[in-house]
Parts: C-alpha cells; sequence; structure tokens
C-alpha cells in the first residue's frame, strides 16, 4: 500500500502543478452523499487466535455535509466489511456499522481563497462483528467501540487548465474543471471499548452485553483525496482512506485491525 499512497500524492501533486491561479470558485453548500469503497485489510483477535488475517475489505458511506466559509459539519453512518484468510485454511467475515459526527472550524490566520486550514473534532461510535466457523464454538464475537477524536483537515482549490490532445487518429478535448484537494487526519483522544470477558462465546450465554468496558488503545483515520465540482454544484471524489485500531494493554484478549481503501463518493447538493 506504500505504493499505491505515493501513486495517489504524485497524482494529486501534478494535477496542482497544472491549475490555473486564477477564477478561484466557491465550494461551500450543502450536501447529500454516498460513495462505495474497496481495497485490502488486516485483523486479529488474540482471544480467537493469534493468527493474523489479511484480504478484501470494503466501505459504504452515507451522510449530510455542511460545508460554510467558518465550519464544516458532517453526519454520516459508515458500514464496512472485510473477507480475509489465514493460512489459506480459515476464513473470517469482519462487520462494521458506526455513526460519525464532526465539526471543524476555519483558522483564518492560516487560510486564504485557495487554501483552507480547519480543525476541531469528532466522535464515532457503533458496533462491529466477527463470524468464522472453523471456532465453533468462537465463531460469533460483537464488540462495541465509541471513538474521541482531535481532527484537523486542510484544502486546497484550483481549476485545471483546458486540454486538446491526439492520440494516433483519435482527438480529445478535457474542459477546465473546478477542482478541491484536501487531506483529512483525524487523531485519537479517548477510545471506549466493549470487549469479551471471556476468549469464546460459550453456546449457553448469549449476552451480547455481557462484555468488559474499558478506556484504553487508540483509533487513527486520515483521507486524502479530490474532489470535482459539475456545473449543476453536484460534486464527486476520488480518496483514499485509511484506518487503523487497537484495543491496547487494558484488553483482555488484544484486537488490532486497519484498512485501506480507495473510496469513490458522490455529492448533491442541497441548496
Amino acid at each position: 500500500m506504500k505504493i499505491l499512497r505515493l501513486i495517489v500524492i504524485l497524482l494529486i501533486g501534478s494535477t496542482l502543478l497544472l491549475a490555473e491561479e486564477s477564477n478561484i470558485f466557491s465550494k461551500h453548500g450543502q450536501f447529500l452523499f454516498s460513495g462505495m469503497g474497496m481495497g485490502i485489510g488486516s485483523f486479529k483477535d488474540i482471544g480467537t487466535s493469534p493468527l493474523t488475517y489479511n484480504g478484501i475489505s470494503g466501505m459504504m458511506p452515507f451522510g449530510f455535509l455542511q460545508d460554510r466559509p467558518k465550519y464544516n459539519f458532517e453526519f454520516n453512518t459508515n458500514f464496512s466489511y472485510l473477507g480475509s484468510i489465514a493460512t489459506r485454511y480459515y476464513m473470517l467475515h469482519y462487520f462494521s456499522g458506526k455513526m460519525n459526527i464532526s465539526y471543524l472550524r476555519t483558522i483564518p490566520v492560516f487560510s486564504n481563497s485557495k487554501l483552507n486550514f480547519q480543525a476541531g473534532g469528532s466522535i464515532s461510535a457503533g458496533m462491529t462483528g466477527t463470524f468464522n466457523d472453523s471456532y465453533q464454538n468462537a465463531m460469533l464475537n460483537i464488540d462495541y467501540y465509541t471513538s474521541l477524536f482531535v481532527s484537523s483537515g486542510i484544502t486546497y482549490k484550483f481549476i485545471s487548465p483546458e486540454k486538446d490532445f491526439k492520440i494516433s487518429f483519435m482527438k480529445f478535448h478535457i474542459p477546465h474543471r473546478k477542482l478541491a484537494a484536501h487531506f483529512r487526519l483525524d487523531l485519537p483522544l479517548i477510545l471506549f471499548n466493549g470487549r469479551p470477558n471471556f476468549p469464546y462465546l460459550r453456546e449457553s450465554d448469549l449476552d451480547i452485553f455481557d462484555r468488559h468496558y474499558f478506556l484504553g488503545g487508540f483509533q487513527i483515520k486520515s483521507n486524502l483525496g479530490i474532489k470535482c465540482f459539475l456545473k449543476n454544484g453536484n460534486a464527486f471524489e476520488l480518496s483514499y482512506v485509511w484506518a487503523m485500531l487497537t484495543t491496547g494493554s487494558k484488553d483482555l484478549y488484544l484486537l488490532e485491525t486497519a484498512s485501506h481503501n480507495l473510496l469513490m463518493s458522490f455529492y448533491f447538493k442541497l441548496d
């Protein structure tokens, strides 16, 4: 994934070098958005196995975005899945459903008509589930997480120039595009966990709320991408999303997971 990350950075960098410096546009408004992404991920839960599972991941976010000159407010739900294999014999399914709320405030001293720097916080809450029939009575588990983040984001607006080029006998025309490159980082402040008291889900004990609740570990998220605005105010976005979580030393059975996804999102303007 280091190569993939480098490709994304170089792509955005080369686009910025071709950007025009004039005709800066407004990207503000209220949007409904949805998206779909795929990539790779890993999973390890000492409560059931010392093995690390690696496989294909996917994500589907849906939400509301209010982007104003002075602030950015977002509410979304994100559903994700990881289908992974260890030692070619064991198949694990990892599901996640979370609600996320974030508020970022524009920092005027670091912002101008093209560059916008924001800082604030966000909260994420939800549950995850694992299913692995190879573990028999330990095949099913449900966990609960609530994370509080310190968040920051930077956005650079530009307009790509109009281009005409020819390949063999075919001619192509690329109109100018209104674009916004962005990077967002969510750093952990507090992680509240609800994890099993025991390494195996006993057949006689199906109480999914019987958990070891504690503060510990950390979760980190980042989003690097580029958004293209259409004439009608709608937009589409291509981004690289990285996320990782570890429950830390206070967990009775350490859990660690990470994912790398390429996400395509569509924004529908409401105002």
